[in-house]
């Protein structure tokens, strides 16, 4: 008579929580960007994908309105001082779920 192959299991790793993102158009308004920050704090928004931002200054343009707790990517430059950029959460970055490369 044989006896069943018992397989050892392997330990299960926690599954890593779900990131929550957005994707929006700003059309360079200041009012869609505030907006955008009190949405992202609501709804617990970990990233944001951002097209057409708000953002202020000649020489080095800053992205307005980023939510308290949020670091801003982008390449906005004072040639090109509208285009796209990424806000994310903080907390995220640094739990090693996401990972920063400078171009």
């Amino acid at each position: 008579m044989c006896s069943p192959t018992v397989i050892p299991s392997k330990p299960r790793l926690p599954l890593p929580s779900p990131l929550k993102c957005i994707q929006i158009n700003l059309r360079h308004s200041k009012t869609a960007s505030a907006s955008l920050a009190q949405v992202m704090l609501d709804l617990d928004i970990d990233i944001a994908l951002v097209q057409e931002t708000y953002a202020s200054g000649t020489s080095s343009p800053v992205v307005n309105n980023a939510p308290p707790g949020f670091s801003s990517f982008h390449q906005l430059s004072e040639l090109h001082a509208y285009g796209s950029c990424i806000l994310v959460r903080d907390s995220v970055s640094k739990t090693g779920k996401l990972t920063t490369k400078h171009l």
